[in-house]
């Protein structure tokens, strides 16, 4: 025991911890420069795909394979259910794609909705001239409203962009940077990439609740025994535990992972929009929510490292340095 005084080891470790959020941090902002800038692969996109193969391998394995050789047997081919099974559930992914099941799941999910004729007037115009500059068809989106007071907006699936009716109320020239902001979401297929680990991460969280269940009623049933049966039985809980406890850990690895290069995204989505011409109304509008004390990434230490966003400080930074260098370079 050293006798270092609790409040010294508490601030010890939070310089720590924030020594490493910062170096990760700093690695996040030089992402996504090596594969050019184009629509498609980039290296932070290469880097969410990471955790959403090792997800989706963890669920063939331990969750799709087994429920498929169960059905199989019960069908009479244990071999045939297990492939179906997996190879269903693995191209099933291609129809959450689709725009009407895309529509669907948005709507029970994050209870969005068409715009209004109103909202329309205001969105369109704007969408339409960011879509021009980057020289893509903007029917190729669907523009959607989250009735939500907050100031927010998010790209997801294949091809929505969906905006707080918060965000609504904001300067077109700050809604315009937000918007051009989630197109380079999708230019670089981050909403594919997040979207996926939602997929394959279905199956474990069902082979979670049986584990939780089989658990629970396992402890449960040990109450009404005695003897050598309750040794057995509290064999089986432990080594469920374990189980449960030991499968789960890749997968939190992949998820913390893929947090990890989700904030790389937000930098490159930045950076689009700044090349786009849209940097100084993100830049207006990142620097609103800040004053407002709307901060994803505002938890810092240890809990920094599980941020879904960069702090917005950081990013503000970030796309002033790249507006500089576009002057510089103009």
């Amino acid at each position: 025991m050293s006798g270092e005084h609790p409040e010294a080891m508490n601030a010890a470790n939070g310089e720590a911890a924030g020594r490493v959020e910062a170096k990760v941090d700093s690695r996040l902002e030089n992402q996504g420069e090596r594969f050019g800038s184009g629509r498609g692969v980039t290296a932070t996109t290469v880097g969410m795909f990471v955790p959403v193969f090792a997800i989706w391998l963890i669920a063939s394995i331990f969750a799709l394979m087994p429920i498929g050789l169960l059905l199989g047997a019960i069908a009479g081919n244990a071999t045939a259910g297990a492939y179906v099974c997996w190879l269903g559930w693995t191209f099933g992914a291609v129809l959450v794609f689709l725009r009407p099941v895309e529509e669907r799941v948005s709507h029970m999910i994050f209870g969005v909705r068409k715009p209004t004729s109103a909202e329309v007037d205001t969105l369109k115009p704007l969408w339409d001239g960011i879509c021009d500059s980057a020289k893509i068809d903007s029917r190729r989106y669907l523009l959607r409203i989250e009735d939500q007071p907050s100031l927010n907006a998010h790209a997801a699936a294949g091809h929505l962009v969906t905006v707080t009716r918060g965000a609504m109320q904001l300067p077109h020239d700050m809604l315009q940077g937000i918007l051009a902001h989630e197109l380079g979401h999708h230019r670089d297929l981050h909403p594919v990439a997040s979207l996926l680990t939602w997929w394959f991460l279905l199956p474990i969280g069902l082979l979670d609740w049986c584990l939780r269940i089989i658990v629970r009623a396992t402890a449960f049933v040990l109450q009404f025994f005695e003897g050598w049966l309750i040794f057995f039985l509290a064999i089986v809980v432990l080594s469920l535990l374990a189980a449960r406890f030991f499968f789960f850990i890749p997968v939190k690895l992949a998820e913390f992972f893929g947090l990890i290069m989700g904030r790389a995204g937000e930098y490159r989505a930045d950076r689009h929009a700044v090349d786009m011409g849209y940097g100084p109304g993100l830049l207006a509008a990142l620097q609103y929510f800040l004053d407002q004390g709307f901060d994803d990434g505002a938890p810092t230490g240890i809990a920094g490292l599980y941020n879904t966003h960069p702090p917005l400080h950081k990013r503000i930074a970030a796309i002033d340095k790249r507006i500089a260098q576009a002057a510089g370079a103009a």
